[in-house]
């Protein structure tokens, strides 16, 4: 999976970096209203850094999954999908 480095402006709460709130992606502004899932890998064994993922859907209705890397202080999104409606009923749709 590639990832490509972004802009991300975060709430922090009880810890720094706690969860992304908007992001720029080529250029595009991009505003969180869902992180519809988050979930940690790596980080058990040494040399593996611990990295934080989130599954969030825009205020524009695209999905993107985020990437951060605590321990180098990088964000990345991968494209995940777009949400489209038709006729009231939803379809994913990659882009």
């Amino acid at each position: 999976m590639l990832f490509e480095t972004i802009q991300v402006e975060t709430y922090s709460g009880y810890k720094a970096d706690e969860r992304p709130t908007s992001f720029i992606l080529q250029g595009e502004a991009y505003t969180i209203s869902e992180i519809e899932d988050r979930w940690y890998e790596g980080g058990r064994r040494a040399g593996r850094p611990t990295l934080r993922y989130f599954k969030v859907r825009t205020t524009s209705d695209h999905r993107f999954l985020l990437r951060y890397d605590p321990g180098r202080d990088v964000w990345g999104a991968r494209i995940h999908g777009q949400q489209s409606s038709d006729n009231g009923r939803s379809s994913r749709r990659e882009k």
